[in-house]
């Protein structure tokens, strides 16, 4: 009995870790505490002597997985993953969880810049999860959308457009939600290829699914990145007036939400406020492009030190401060042209500073934390923002002859090769846990 009484316990935890891990990862994006309950919850399920080491097991091999390639470890990431797969060809090869795996594996080799890997198992998972006829799972509608966004990617338009007009939803018997991500994926699909009439229909689409449908408003995360689309849409179109209305309707969304999702809403305003001042930046409003954007910070910065109990160094590693480079460099750059048109001198040291602030920012997380909205990790992206600050620190030197300038121009440059550097070493220890061939991997690390 005592035997019993201690499994229904172990059970019990197992299944308040795992929530709790999920619920950190998914929903209040606290990565300390996602990985401590996952690992809690793993440890516990292998444990459990009467525990069935089934799918439950693989959800959170694969919830820890997303966690590791989340904080930039594909190394990790691609470990727990295997092991996943391990326990999941014994437990159900047919299982559906597959069709996840397979995506979460692309995922993690698109995170290291290998695109064919990535469109490979994009592939394998579309190819099992039609098979079994698993197309009304969320996953059939993420999967789809990232393959369709890596074909553009990859230049293979034809493909794409031929991919896309293979999914006909009115004969899918697919839940709203799985309709509604495939919706969006045509608009931004159609407007990567210029199908700019045929994208707006798609997005007007959306939209009305959005408004008449209360089962989509739950999807708080899928609404926010309708918002994004849509917004970018009008935008690289300069069609503004209605950029800024959409802005104006994601702000009223996100004020909607409840006070559960408080520490999401921070980085949904940010979100919109760095497009809400692209836009008026663009349209030569730079004084109040900028002021949105210093509150934008401020707002950020108070929420996520008050987090980190004043711990300075935890504060740069928070994950929440993923918006930050973002406001930074657009600041920047504003900064930085209006002293081109001025020539004011004040205009190129609060650049300077504010570039100074990006690279600090961006530095710490992204050896740290990471955020999929943002559009600035990419290595090119990155070394690009480097280029600009030393630009900056060079024309301040030029025109104060000060050598903490040209000090600081030096110290940008060593820190973007650094930064190329550990990429490409992540990228090799990425490897040692794929199933690259082991000459591959060899010929890789000599390089």
């Amino acid at each position: 009995m005592e035997n019993d009484s201690a499994d229904s316990i172990a059970h019990d935890l197992i299944y308040k870790y795992s929530i709790a891990g999920f619920k950190y990862l998914r929903v209040d994006i606290n990565l300390d505490s996602a990985e401590y309950y996952i690992k809690k919850a793993i440890d516990l399920q292998l444990r459990t002597t009467d525990y069935k080491i089934d799918d439950r097991v693989v959800d959170n091999y694969l919830y820890l997985s997303s966690f590791y390639r989340t904080v930039y470890n594909n190394v990790e990431a691609l470990r727990y993953i295997n092991e996943a797969e391990k326990i999941l060809y014994e437990y159900d090869p047919n299982h559906k969880n597959f069709g996840r795996l397979y995506h979460n594996k692309g995922n993690i080799f698109k995170s290291m810049g290998d695109v064919y890997r990535t469109k490979e198992y994009y592939e394998y998972a579309l190819a099992f999860l039609t098979k079994y006829n698993f197309q009304n799972d969320p996953d059939f509608a993420y999967v789809f959308s990232n393959y369709i966004d890596l074909l553009l990617e990859l230049g293979e338009y034809d493909l794409a457009e031929e991919k896309l007009t293979s999914i006909n939803i009115n004969r899918l018997s697919i839940d709203p939600i799985v309709e509604f991500r495939i919706i969006t994926t045509n608009a931004t699909s159609y407007a990567q290829l210029g199908r700019y009439k045929l994208a707006e229909d798609y997005f007007q689409q959306a939209k009305r699914k959005m408004q008449f449908d209360p089962d989509i408003i739950t999807y708080q995360r899928d609404i926010l990145n309708f918002y994004y689309d849509i917004i970018d849409f009008y935008r690289d179109n300069e069609n503004f007036e209605l950029a800024i209305e959409e802005c104006e309707n994601a702000y009223l969304f996100i004020e909607s939400l409840g006070r559960h999702s408080a520490k999401s809403t921070i980085i949904f305003h940010a979100d919109i406020t760095l497009r809400y001042a692209y836009i008026l930046a663009h349209q030569g409003n730079t004084a109040r492009a900028l002021r949105l954007i210093n509150q934008a910070i401020e707002s950020l910065s108070d929420f996520i030190y008050t987090l980190s109990d004043g711990d300075q160094n935890e504060f740069e590693r928070r994950e929440l401060a993923t918006p930050l480079p973002d406001l930074y460099i657009l600041k920047s750059r504003i900064l930085l042209e209006e002293y081109k048109q001025s020539s004011e001198y004040d205009k190129l040291i609060d650049s300077y500073n504010s570039y100074k602030k990006a690279t600090q920012t961006l530095t710490h997380l992204r050896f740290s934390m990471s955020n999929e909205n943002s559009k600035i990790y990419e290595t090119s992206q990155v070394l690009e923002v480097y280029n600009e600050a030393i630009m900056v620190a060079n024309a301040l030197h030029e025109k104060t002859n000060d050598q903490e300038y040209l000090e600081q121009s030096f110290e940008f440059a060593e820190t973007s090769k650094s930064f190329a550097l550990y990429s490409e070493i992540k990228e090799i220890e990425a490897m040692e846990f794929s199933d690259l061939p082991e000459n591959i991997r060899q010929k890789e690390n000599r390089f």
